[in-house]
């Protein structure tokens, strides 16, 4: 059994022959159904989000389940073969494992180490098992990425340190203002970079967040969408004197929040209150931070703490990889047994079977033993094949899938194993491919 993939993702591709591979759910039916109808492939997962489509299969047939596939992914493309080629990239067996433990802990997304496509690639398998499409290897290799994507999570510091600037932003926040969760705070704009600010704040379990903006209407279907309360424009400076946390992000020309005018609110707040600046040109009067018990987080420090924790995911990162080589190398090693085991089984009811046929004919020659010698016989006879047996299967736990396919097919061969169906598939002794082909 074969493992097969073939995708691209933001590396390969552009935005347009993304969209093109994309799958919807009703897509991802009509293949798994057409996957099914082909007598090479025994099971199929779709990965389909905005920076990646991926397509895994098991096979029984590499060289024919090829074929198949790739005619397959033309026809939902749209695209001709010559045209999608050069995006796509192609893995088999233990360098698809490696690049699905990979995905699946976040090393090879767009984002170092986010956290958002474990629950995608638990999704895709979710679609998979309802619909029936995946087998027994499929089930174990998905489970398997699943585990180790935990495992690397609870194990290393890989998505513990934030490289959004929203995030961060909260995050340095957070280092100012104790008891942060029981903060007020006040947004300043109603764009994508607020919201995403918002969002963090309400994840950090603040509670009493007030929204103002220029067009009121913004401010309202905001704070509609995430439960919280809103102010006109004209009368924000008047919550300075109760907030503790002031997040501004408009496209104003010039600053918002100036401190001639914010000092009169600012004079009456007995707290810590921290002005998070996320706007270009700048909302917040960097003077505001001469003010006591007033800071002013702008985007240079914001940008300077994303940088300083990229390098550390990167740390993070080569930590996660050790994680994922061992795990991967787990999962072939289990893989590559499957190929030998059936030949043990075979191998060992053959002996019985000998065993069984010469234990009768001696028997049947030496006449009337008693009990006991009978048993002596037949626990020697049961020792012999047991002895003979076990280091064969000692030695599979410890068989590359290369040496395991010829050791099977010999082993086939000596002793006449003929309820076995096994092939020499040459295309294990290849190198792995790098290219679509």
């Amino acid at each position: 059994m074969r493992l097969i993939l073939y995708g691209v993702n933001h590396k390969t591709a552009t935005v347009s022959i993304r969209e093109c591979m994309s799958m919807s759910e009703k897509d991802k039916e009509l293949f798994y159904d057409d996957a099914s109808k082909i007598t090479e492939i025994d099971g199929a997962v779709v990965l389909s989000t905005c920076n990646r489509t991926e397509f895994y299969f098991s096979a029984n047939n590499y060289h024919a389940a090829k074929d198949q596939i790739k005619k397959m992914i033309t026809e939902y493309s749209g695209y001709s073969y010559e045209q999608i080629n050069q995006h796509l990239y192609f893995k088999k067996d233990g360098d698809l494992v490696r690049h699905l433990f990979s995905v699946t802990s976040g090393l090879d997304s767009m984002v170092l180490g986010e956290t958002q496509i474990l629950g995608q690639v638990q999704e895709a398998y979710r679609e998979a098992i309802e619909l029936k499409s995946t087998n027994n290897l499929l089930n174990k290799l998905f489970q398997h990425a699943i585990m180790t994507s935990k495992l690397i999570r609870n194990n290393t510091y890989i998505d513990r340190r934030p490289v959004s600037v929203s995030t961060t932003a909260i995050d340095l926040a957070k280092k100012n203002i104790k008891n942060f969760a029981e903060s007020k705070a006040l947004v300043i704009g109603a764009g994508k970079n607020s919201e995403l600010a918002l969002k963090y704040l309400i994840n950090n379990g603040i509670t009493d967040i007030t929204i103002t903006n220029r067009t009121h209407e913004k401010a309202e279907n905001l704070a509609r969408k995430h439960g919280c309360k809103t102010v006109s424009f004209s009368d924000y400076e008047a919550y300075l004197n109760s907030v503790q946390i002031v997040v501004s992000s408009t496209s104003a020309p010039g600053l918002v929040v100036k401190k001639e005018t914010a000092k009169n609110g600012l004079s009456k707040n007995t707290g810590q209150v921290t002005f998070i600046d996320l706007a270009v040109p700048r909302d917040i009067d960097p003077d505001l931070a001469f003010l006591e018990n007033v800071s002013v987080i702008d985007l240079d420090v914001i940008n300077q703490e994303v940088e300083g924790n990229i390098k550390k995911r990167i740390i993070e990162a080569e930590k996660a990889r050790v994680i994922l080589h061992s795990e991967s190398r787990k999962f072939m090693k289990w893989k590559d047994s499957l190929v030998v085991v059936p030949v043990i089984v075979d191998l060992r009811e053959k002996a019985d079977h000998i065993k069984a046929k010469e234990l009768d004919k001696a028997f049947r020659r030496m006449g009337d033993i008693s009990d006991r010698e009978r048993h002596i016989i037949e626990t020697m006879a049961s020792n012999i094949v047991n002895t003979f047996l076990h280091s064969a299967s000692e030695n599979i736990k410890d068989i590359d899938v290369k040496d395991g396919m010829l050791s099977a097919y010999v082993l086939k061969k000596l002793f006449e194993l003929d309820n076995l169906e096994i092939s020499l598939d040459r295309s294990i002794f290849e190198n792995e491919e790098k290219v679509a082909n």
